[in-house]
């Protein structure tokens, strides 16, 4: 049986767009847009936080922004910083629960369940106390994660995508170290010269919190949630509690206590 490093991306950053290439990206940031139209911020400033290889911040500086990247692997950020357009980007290695001293930002956005990466609760409220403290006052948090319903998608049955002569299998099952987290597993083939095939593995351990903590962990951080939102570029805004939800993350939009000094955008 093969030994994974789970969430260890400084190993998987070279292969890191090809395995999840455009997996839920796509709608991911077109909900981004849609949720800071609507919601409205006072200014350009963006904060991408967990941003990778910049798949989602060099985008967003596309469109207007002044963004920054921040992400735990140096790595990935290398990966990023040899993007064409990254030079639109400013990119930081950093902590989710203990952010530098960055900001203060309009808007922090956090996309592909980056929070479910954290172990427990306890890290959960430090990541929103940081983000709360890199926000302007009134400004936006959007973020997407996992609960339960959607946890269970990736667990019934296996997914595969095909791209680029290549493919990924994306595999999860429940965690042995308990009920509430995922051990998803992704294995990306390429095929090479000579046809033959080379695999590369990344492990991923994601912590599955209920709604209602993450709501009252929020607003013990100052942040107050808005609305939830499905991903996708046309879908529709749903109500707290509301039983649907899209078919792996819910699309969060809280609001930092105080005054906002803009309109909305």
């Amino acid at each position: 049986m093969d030994t994974i490093v789970y969430n260890d991306y400084d190993v998987a950053a070279d292969s890191y767009d090809r395995m999840a290439r455009d997996h839920n990206l796509t709608d991911l940031l077109a909900t981004c847009r849609r949720a800071l139209r609507h919601h409205g911020t006072s200014g350009r400033r963006l904060l991408d936080l967990g941003c990778g290889t910049g798949k989602g911040a060099i985008p967003l500086a596309e469109d207007g922004f002044e963004v920054t990247g921040v992400d735990s692997s140096a790595r990935m950020l290398e990966v990023a910083r040899a993007k064409p357009g990254a030079e639109r980007v400013r990119f930081v290695v950093g902590d989710a629960r203990d952010l530098p001293p960055l900001g203060p930002f309009d808007a922090v956005l956090s996309t592909g369940a980056v929070l479910n990466y954290l172990a427990d609760e306890d890290e959960l409220a430090a990541a929103f106390r940081s983000t709360a403290r890199v926000l302007a006052p009134g400004g936006l948090f959007v973020f997407d994660m996992m609960d339960l319903a959607g946890a269970e998608t990736l667990v019934r049955a296996p997914r595969v995508f095909e791209h680029d002569g290549g493919l990924s299998v994306f595999r999860a099952e429940r965690s042995t170290s308990g009920t509430e987290a995922v051990d998803l597993r992704i294995d990306y083939f390429a095929r090479e010269e000579g046809g033959m095939w080379r695999r590369t593995t990344s492990g991923h351990a994601l912590t599955i919190f209920s709604p209602a903590r993450v709501e009252s962990l929020l607003a013990a951080a100052g942040l107050r949630v808005e609305a939830h939102h499905m991903p996708g570029p046309d879908s529709a805004t749903t109500d707290r509690g509301e039983p649907g939800h899209p078919p792996e993350t819910m699309m969060i939009v809280a609001r930092k206590d105080g005054a906002s000094t803009g309109s909305p955008s």
